[in-house]
Order: C-alpha cells, then structure tokens, then sequence
C-alpha cells in the first residue's frame, strides 16, 4: 500500500474515533506525547507547541536527545484548558514527563526508524460538571512504541509516523468544592458527584493511546501534524478522547551543522488543536 493510502486510512480511522468521542465532563486530556524520531547519537530537538480550537487551548514544551547511538532521553510539558463556559468536557490541567528509551534502523538506509520508550509524568488537574468542580493530581507510568517510515529526495524528506502509549493512570489528593445541582436527577452519570465517587472508588486507570505522525521537511521547513486517541481500558472514566495537532518547525541543525560532527539539534514551533 502506497504511503499516502496508508495515510488516508490511518486519518479516516481517527476521525472516526473522534466522532465517537464522549461529550460528558472530562477528568484526563488525551496527550499528544513525545515521538522523538532520533536516528543518530548527539541528536537534539527542542519544540514549543501552542495552539487550540475555539472550547480549547494548548501550551507546550517537547525535547528530546540522544547522548550516544541507539539511546534517547526525552521529557515533554503539557498546559491545557478547555473552556468552562462553551466546551462540553471543561477540564484544565497540566502534565510533566520524562523518558529514556531506545531506537534503530535496519539495514542501513535509515528508511524505517524503530523506537520504544518508558516514561513517567505527574500533573494535576481541575474539572467542572454542573456547579461541583474536581481538582486532583495525577501520576502516570507508561511504555510507548513507535515506527517511522522515511522518504528522502534531495532537500524533501517525509516521515509517516505510527505510535501507541500503554499508559497507568493514578489520581491522588482528591478534593471537591461547590453546591450539587442536576437537571436530570435521575441519570447518575449526570449527578456532581460522580466524580469523587468513581475516581475514591477506582483511583487507578488503564489507557491504550495510538497516535499518528506526519511530518514534512524541506531543508530547514517542516510541517507536523499529530492526531492522537485515548481509550480506557474496562473503566468508564470520563475522558477527552481525542487530540489533533498541526504546525511548522524549523531544524536549527540543518542552517549551523558542525564541521565533521554528528551533533545535530531542532528548534520547531508548532501549532496544535486539541
């Protein structure tokens, strides 16, 4: 299959998903996490993310590093904020994470890149349902795979990149304030306080998050677009299922290379929507 068929394929399937997204009050944010693509030791990339749709904004910080051939370090910042007067999941948070991990190409032409991760993030976030707004502080433990295929003609190289996160999600410190209020009394999905309820009850969540990656560069250009979707596994935790990105960056590496080193960073500025 041609890597533009795959493409459209992978994007209608996620779009798909979104559509079929919950619209209840939100207690995670699906992230767009850290796919660092290293291929070389002394490689360094550095992104700032921002962006968002009208109900949502994002803030962010990517960077990633490889002090030797086939290891990689990487760590990520994440602000978020959907609005808590028009979005129909208000959630505001903010989440941290660090990785270490490794990659490889096979064979020698650096077509395919081969990745896996482990990590660790810690946050905190604050919900809204009715008039009971949640705040809490999450931690996370998660591996991640990934697989990039890479075509390079001349100054034009494009990377298709698939990535799934098996992630376990612990919420702490659960606190809520506000007067309980439901239009719909009898659905008990609806009621205020299921928040505290589940999360005193289940503190501890599974999620499996695929993600997908394109990314274009020409010479120093690129373009970057994200989508990433988050499931729950066996819980009916209230999420924001889905999350889109899309933008330009800049590769510092490609204007200032070191003579006869391997040393290589990116600088990008990205736009992304959640």
């Amino acid at each position: 299959m041609k890597s533009s068929n795959l493409l459209a394929h992978l994007s209608g399937f996620f779009l798909l998903l979104y559509g079929l997204s919950s619209c209840s009050g939100a207690l995670y944010q699906s992230p767009l996490p850290v796919v660092p693509m290293l291929d070389s030791a002394s490689q360094a990339t550095i992104s700032i993310v921002k962006g968002g749709l009208v109900q949502n904004s994002y803030l962010g910080g990517q960077f990633a590093y490889s002090p030797f051939n086939h290891f990689g370090i990487a760590a990520s910042y994440m602000d978020y904020d959907n609005d808590f007067i028009q979005a129909d999941r208000p959630l505001k948070g903010q989440m941290t994470e660090v990785l270490m991990g490794g990659y490889f190409s096979p064979g020698k032409s650096k077509t395919v890149i081969v990745e896996g991760y482990a990590g660790y993030g810690l946050g905190d976030g604050f919900a809204k349902l009715n008039q009971y707004e949640t705040r809490f502080d999450l931690e996370s433990h998660f591996i991640q795979g990934a697989i990039g295929f890479v075509s390079d003609k001349k100054h034009f190289k494009t990377k298709i990149i698939g990535s799934i996160r098996l992630s376990r999600l612990h919420y702490s410190n659960i606190k809520m304030t506000g007067e309980p209020q439901s239009f719909w009394p009898f659905w008990p999905w609806n009621q205020p306080y299921d928040f505290q309820y589940a999360l005193d009850r289940n503190p501890t969540h599974f999620a499996v998050e695929p993600g997908l990656r394109l990314m274009l560069h020409y010479k120093a250009l690129n373009v970057d677009f994200r989508l990433n979707y988050s499931l729950i596994a066996y819980s009916d935790l209230p999420i924001n299922n889905f999350s889109l990105g899309f933008g330009l960056s800049l590769s510092i590496d490609e204007i200032f290379k070191r003579r006869g080193g391997g040393a290589e960073g990116a600088l990008g500025i990205t736009l992304l929507n959640q």
